[in-house]
């Protein structure tokens, strides 16, 4: 078989290979030297492993040739000289081909090769005889006029025909069919009346298919480059015409396609005409690259020729033969042609010399002719962005996307121009370079699949053409057109080639760019002139981001575990505080709540650490060494966010139900202080104790559980200020360049999610923190902490909050005074604060000659139990809406005067006996039932649980900070409801793309859970502390 490699590919990975050991291996010359080996051996064996196809070669155009012995080859894309390929003969006037020189005429080269078939393709120059000069097709040579001699380095007559004629080489035979003969010597006169006549010059026929012209090929004498009999024609078109568009079911057929494709196969199958196996390859593109093995499709067709083309090949590229043009990839696979990381030889940066990618493209009208090169650049563009901001999308590192509607008179009106791109830059030398870019036609058909739509970039099928409008392959002879297709979809992909960086080259290589390509067909019905179709344009960048998936996935799996077995430990602890003694379903439901709230954080976390990180590697970077996510990476986080987002929703919302579900008991220690005597006879009653100190305390109580250790309006307030005023939302651009200002007239490129994740979380972050030193180092040290003042308001009002979050487990906030009594006037109340003030009297701690009074608390079940036992059967009483204080009797039992409802009666005698008994409790007075006061073990702090259970009757009261009760408000979980303010935030923004109405939503959101958590607790401390709702203010 022929070989697909040379020695020189084999030396350049060779190289690579020793450069990459090197830098794996280090000095250890046995390792490298087996490597080695394998390495030759392997090359040898199978030698397409190693892609040795070269895909890249100087630039040229026809200005880069020598006007007078070299033409640009439309195939090759490169100067040929003309001498070497035809002896006696010199560039045409446009470059493009080779002609005889002047009084040197064409000659066949070869005879026909098949009857029918006339080439004069391959043609040698063969001098006139003296006083004659080459006929206009070049084919013959015509003796001048009488007296006259050819002139000097042309092919014309010393004096030529007055203005009102023209020379005539040709007469016509009307013996027969009409046909041509070349006269003996040149005539002046006006063109025969079957000719084409123009300003100076008889328009010879091309006589192209017999019968349909004007004049008829003859085989012999026929003055057409190309003569070709139908039946001939016929004769190749084995099998007939498929003229399908894409192969797909439904498609449409091709007039245009079916009438062309016989003519242009048989004429370069047998001529290898340039401009008919151009037009051939055209028409394959029209078809969308559809082949369905038969050689009945125009691509098919052109696979043929192309297999059985012995000619060499160019660049050792298989799909691309000489005098053939190259089409297809059709060798190696794509996924190596697209992870070449050798080639392209260029880097890119962001200074103004390397940040600027160059596109071109050689390009063809329908019939194979070579149209120059088109400048991609603008070309790609069909949205008629202004200049600035189509250039803007070609600068290194931007990524870019325009969209707009199109009309469709508009694309009716623009011809149909095949492109084959490149990627055109400079080498070292500064010699102009050009590399090929593959294309991916989504509308490819194979057996019955799309293998170009999917994301398995190995069962690509890449191709070399595409076109922008196509108004041809829907047009009908003397018709209307049918349908035409346009570029719905253009995608130009580059990926950053970090696989170099990482052995240890300069940064700025890529991977081979592609484009990718999707169509849409129109159809006459939708050709009015009002109608719209929309089509897009984007540059993607991108890069290897398999290494962090995996480190995704690792962080997501290990920190996710880890949270399960953190979730049994919390779970144990509730479990112990709740007095379950057995794992039942409540513990299992608990677990799994416990769960939602710590995967809500860890994917908080891991999400915001990887869209951090890309920020600042993005946003950091002085030469190309990061390339922001795809869309896959980006979905990635859009998910866990999301998922996140749900998770600490229903982590909030059990925080919320489990405060307003607490127990609550308001201890008033006031004792009476006398008597009420109505008249000197009567003994009088006990005076009743005031329960508007209770009321106080239960109002204080209301008003902080929705209190937060910072301002969240402030929070939505600065956070908007940042990103919207100081503008800090352009840092989210898709855009390494972007500062935070820019004008209207610059290009903004896309925003990405993950950036604005990041920043969004950022400035969350940093408000946050602020508000929280701000608060908690100055403004609650010496302006106002409600936590604090709370415990000193319970203090002075002789009231303690005994609070029960769980059925064994709760907070202690002990409010007795020092003074014994609270009840009191103005000025024994000021007597009272400055005696302590003075410290004349004793300390406000439980404990003797301390100060604490707050403490977390395990309770004895003994307890709980008589705690249920008294309040269960009363909680429903104070549904009544009378709950005027009893009068009572001597006895301190309500009087029988009352006209209270039992209910009403029942909850007062309720809270009295509570209220003793938990004071009893306190004071060590009851018998059976007794606790101590002790300090938690510093693991016990660290876990949050209690290590040893209580006994039935002993409870433990720890030491805490100070205002441990906090975890049943707002304020002791900030942490929670901080992480799902930024979720909503980030949630919202993602699906929006706007950070206003993030905020909005935000701001309405928190104020929805703040009423919700206002109301429920509202209710839960009236029916839990039999406090009248109307005095909850």
């Amino acid at each position: 078989t022929q070989s697909t490699w040379d020695s020189n590919c084999i030396n350049n990975n060779y190289a690579e290979l020793s450069n990459l050991l090197r830098y794996w291996y280090g000095t250890n010359t046995t390792t490298m030297s087996t490597v080695y080996l394998l390495f030759w051996a392997c090359a040898l064996a199978q030698p397409i492993i190693i892609n040795c196809q070269n895909y890249e070669a100087n630039y040229n155009d026809v200005s880069s040739c020598d006007s007078a012995t070299e033409y640009f080859d439309t195939t090759l894309l490169r100067c040929a000289n003309c001498a070497d390929e035809i002896a006696n003969s010199v560039p045409n006037g446009d470059g493009l081909s080779c002609r005889c020189k002047p009084q040197f005429k064409k000659e066949y080269f070869t005879p026909s090769p098949s009857p029918g078939l006339t080439r004069r393709t391959a043609f040698t120059c063969v001098a006139c005889d003296a006083d004659n000069v080459a006929t206009t097709d070049g084919w013959g040579c015509i003796a001048c006029p009488t007296g006259q001699t050819p002139a000097a380095d042309s092919n014309l007559c010393t004096a030529g025909c007055d203005v009102k004629s023209i020379s005539l080489e040709f007469k016509t035979d009307e013996t027969g069919p009409v046909t041509e003969v070349l006269r003996t010597d040149l005539v002046c006169s006006s063109c025969p009346t079957f000719y084409e006549s123009t300003s100076d010059d008889c328009q010879h026929c091309t006589a192209r298919r017999s019968n349909e012209e004007t004049c008829v090929c003859d085989m012999e004498t026929a003055n057409a480059d190309y003569c070709v009999v139908r039946d001939e024609v016929n004769k190749q078109a084995v099998g007939g015409v498929d003229a399908t568009i894409g192969g797909a079911s439904g498609d449409p057929q091709s007039k245009f396609i079916a009438s062309e494709m016989p003519w242009v196969e048989a004429r370069c199958r047998v001529f290898r005409a340039p401009e008919a196996c151009q037009s051939l390859a055209n028409l394959c593109v029209l078809q969308t690259y559809y082949d369905d093995g038969s050689r009945r499709t125009a691509c098919g067709k052109f696979y043929s020729i192309l297999a059985s083309a012995q000619e060499i090949l160019i660049n050792n590229i298989q799909g691309w033969k000489n005098q053939l043009p190259w089409l297809i990839y059709a060798a190696p696979q794509p996924e190596l042609v697209l992870n070449d990381k050798t080639s392209p030889p260029v880097r890119y940066g962001f200074d103004s010399e390397s940040n600027r990618l160059d596109v071109i493209a050689a390009s063809y009208n329908v019939a194979g002719e070579f149209l120059g090169w088109a400048d991609l650049n603008r070309d790609l563009l069909l949205c008629t962005d202004r200049p600035a901001q189509r250039d803007e999308a070609w600068r290194f590192g931007v990524s870019y996307r325009s969209e707009c509607l199109l009309e469709v008179s508009q694309l009716r009106a623009t011809p149909t121009r095949f492109y084959a791109p490149y990627l055109r830059y400079s080498d070292a030398n500064g010699t102009p370079r050009i590399y090929a870019i593959p294309v991916v036609v989504t509308g490819y058909n194979e057996a019955g699949s799309q293998p170009n739509t999917g994301a398995d970039r190995s069962q690509w099928f890449l191709a070399r053409r595409f076109f922008l409008v196509d108004t041809v392959a829907g047009s009908v002879p003397n018709g209307p057109l049918e349908f035409l297709r346009y570029a719905e979809s253009i995608e130009f992909h580059i990926q950053l080639n970090t696989e170099i960086q990482t052995a240890g080259t300069d940064s700025g290589k890529i991977f081979p760019p592609y484009i990718r390509i999707s169509y849409k067909t129109i159809e006459s019905a939708e050709f009015a002139d009002t109608n719209l179709t929309r089509t897009s344009f984007s540059i993607e960048y991108g890069m290897d981001f398999a290494k962090f998936r995996e480190d995704f996935t690792i962080a997501m799996g290990v920190l996710s575990g880890l949270s399960v077995i953190w979730c049994f430990v919390r779970t144990s602890a509730w479990r112990r505080r709740a007095g379950l003694e057995v794992i039942d379903i409540k513990a299992m439901i608990k677990w799994l709540l416990f769960l939602f709230g710590y995967l809500g954080n860890i994917f908080f976390v891991v999400c915001f650490g990887s869209c951090f990180y890309w920020l600042v590697l993005y946003r950091g970077q002085q030469l190309p060494t990061f390339m922001l996510p795809g869309w896959d990476n980006e979905l990635l986080i859009i998910i866990f966010t999301s998922v996140a987002f749900g998770l600490k929703l229903l982590d909030l919302l059990h925080m919320i139900i489990c405060q307003i579900s607490v127990d609550i008991f308001l201890i008033d220690w006031e004792r009476p202080r006398g008597k009420i005597v109505q008249d000197s006879g009567d003994q009088g009653r006990i005076a009743p104790v005031s329960v508007w100190r209770t009321y106080f305390v239960a109002n204080e109580w209301n008003e902080i559980q929705t209190h937060r250790k910072i301002n969240p309006i402030f929070q939505i307030f600065m956070v908007t200020f940042a990103l919207k005023v100081i503008n800090l939302e352009e840092w989210t651009r898709t855009d390494p360049y972007t500062d935070v200002y820019l004008s209207d007239t610059e290009y903004h490129a896309p925003y990405s999610r993950p950036l604005r994740f990041a920043v969004a979380g950022i400035c969350f972050i940093v408000v946050e923190f602020v508000q929280w030193l701000f608060f908690q180092f100055f403004y609650e040290r010496f302006i106002d902490n409600n936590i604090e003042q709370f415990v000193d308001f319970c203090s002075i009002n002789n009231v303690s909050v005994f609070i029960m979050a769980n059925q064994l487990y709760g907070y202690y906030i002990h409010g007795r005074s020092v003074h014994g009594f609270a009840d009191t006037g103005m000025r024994e109340m000021a007597e009272m604060m400055q005696a302590e003030s003075d410290n004349l009297v004793g300390q406000r701690g439980l404990l003797p000659n301390t100060d604490q009074q707050t403490f977390e608390m395990a309770l004895p079940k003994k307890l709980r139990d008589q705690y249920d036992k008294v309040m269960s059967p009363i909680r429903g009483g104070m549904h009544q809406p009378s709950m005027a204080a009893p009068s009572q009797s001597s006895t301190g039992k309500p009087s029988r005067e009352s006209k209270l409802n039992f209910n009403v009666e029942r909850c007062i005698l309720g809270y009295q006996t509570m209220n003793r008994f938990v004071g009893s409790f306190l004071d060590h007075s009851l018998r059976d039932l007794d606790y101590t006061v002790q300090d938690k073990l510093i693991f016990e702090r660290l876990l949050d649980m209690e290590f040893y259970e209580t006994s039935i009757d002993k409870g433990s009261f720890y030491n805490d900070d100070g205002h441990s009760f906090d975890r049943v408000l707002f304020y002791g979980n900030e942490m929670t409801l901080f992480v799902f303010d930024i979720l909503l935030f980030v949630f919202v923004d993602f699906w929006t793309q706007n950070f206003v109405l993030a905020a909005f939503v935000l701001y309405l959101v928190q104020q929805i859970v703040c009423l919700f958590r206002d109301s429920g607790g509202r209710r839960n401390l009236a029916k839990k502390t039999m406090v009248d709702e109307r005095f909850l203010i």
